[in-house]
């Protein structure tokens, strides 16, 4: 069996891993830090099927040794925290479950 291409130009640097989690209806969710040091992230548009179409930035400029944590809140709604080079923790979140982010 081949392995598949999500696409896009990744370097694996020390603190920077893939996170996967599930969404509110069991659809899967990649994080991951660019060489940028943007976060970006992808989603299954149904849970088993296809891929959005290109990596979305979430933004933001996070040092090496910032990896994202991600956590499903209790209505459904995404979660992501990160530490920034001030050494302060962010977070962004899902308007809605499955929508946009803040």
């Amino acid at each position: 069996m081949d392995w598949n291409s999500f696409g896009g130009k990744w370097s694996r640097r020390d603190g920077k891993d893939v996170i996967v989690t599930n969404t509110h209806d069991r659809r899967l969710e990649i994080f991951i830090v660019g060489n940028d040091d943007a976060l970006y992230h992808r989603w299954q548009e149904r849970p088993g099927g296809g891929w959005s179409g290109e990596w979305e930035s979430l933004g933001g400029k996070w040092p090496d040794d910032s990896d994202p944590v991600v956590v499903v809140n209790a209505d459904g709604r995404l979660e992501v925290f990160m530490v920034g080079n001030d050494k302060e923790l962010y977070h962004r979140w899902q308007e809605r479950p499955g929508g946009g982010w803040n």
